[in-house]
């Protein structure tokens, strides 16, 4: 089983269309995945659930339909799960940085070591 993610934008609409959809490749079966709100006797969580993609290109509700500002709030999330949020990069920015200087001390002293290496030895 696979799950697809489609994006697209509702200009008219301001707002971005998320499809997501559960692939079975072995039966063939696509369904839409449909977050089901909680309700009393259920846990108070959401559930899901899910609805066949029709066949003939028939119109279908997304899956979540965000305002352009809930977009880029969720964009803006789903970098920081994936690329670290901007307090790591910013320490990786410094680890880097401290890394090059070191590199080049060690360049710089290796190479006087080697000058007097060469000056002892003539």
């Amino acid at each position: 089983m696979t799950i697809r993610g489609y994006i697209g934008n509702d200009w008219m609409g301001m707002s971005v269309n998320i499809t997501l959809v559960l692939e079975d490749s072995a039966f063939g079966d696509r369904r839409i995945i449909r977050f089901i709100p909680p309700e009393e006797g259920r846990p108070s969580y959401w559930g899901r659930g899910y609805d066949p993609v029709p066949d003939g290109g028939e119109s279908v509700p997304p899956t979540l339909r965000l305002s352009m500002e809930e977009a880029l709030a969720v964009e803006q999330a789903l970098a920081e799960v994936r690329q670290g949020n901007s307090e790591y990069r910013a320490l990786r920015a410094d680890y880097d940085a401290e890394r090059k200087r070191v590199d080049s001390m060690i360049g710089t002293i290796s190479d006087i070591a080697i000058e007097r290496a060469l000056r002892g030895s003539s």
